[in-house]
């Protein structure tokens, strides 16, 4: 049962992660064709901002420091996977598949791709900013969800 539940979750978070980046896709088309989408993402933007604190708006500081903490929940799972010093007792090193391999490629991939397009897309004043941050911050948590119980999996077959 608890393989089942864990291999769900997998497949549940990579499937919403995908599908997230292409609405993010979605968005970012109608937001250029459309000018009624454009419209609202205008009104968006103005509504969510927020108080500016320093060089960003409140918005886009709690969208930064979310995806911070959901870059070092990542990091922490590939340090106690592959070892090194904080390495858990029964934490046990997996053998280097290629379906782990392409988790964490996509994995960093994924969160480089975040950052850059956090800073690109705010620097050219986009449209669609900030529902699209918001739809990257949902992809990362969805990436390190997958990732993590992927992990998981993997160590719960080894021990049993």
């Amino acid at each position: 049962m608890k393989k089942i539940l864990l291999q769900g979750i997998t497949v549940l978070s990579g499937l919403i992660s995908i599908l997230s980046l292409v609405g993010l896709y979605v968005i970012h088309y109608f937001t250029e064709h459309k000018m009624g989408m454009a419209r609202h993402m205008v009104y968006l933007r103005s509504k969510w901002r927020g108080p500016q604190i320093g060089p960003l708006f409140l918005h886009q500081w709690k969208v930064l420091l979310g995806m911070m903490v959901l870059s070092l929940l990542f990091l922490i799972f590939t340090k106690k996977t592959f070892g090194g010093k904080g390495k858990m007792e029964g934490f046990p090193k997996l053998s280097p598949k290629l379906l782990h391999k392409l988790l964490l490629l996509y994995g960093l991939g994924s969160f480089l791709f975040s950052y850059a397009y956090f800073f690109i897309a705010m620097t050219m004043k986009m449209r669609e900013y900030e529902l699209s941050i918001l739809l990257l911050l949902l992809q990362n948590a969805m990436v390190v969800l997958c990732y993590g119980a992927y992990l998981w999996r993997s160590v719960w077959l080894r021990k049993n």
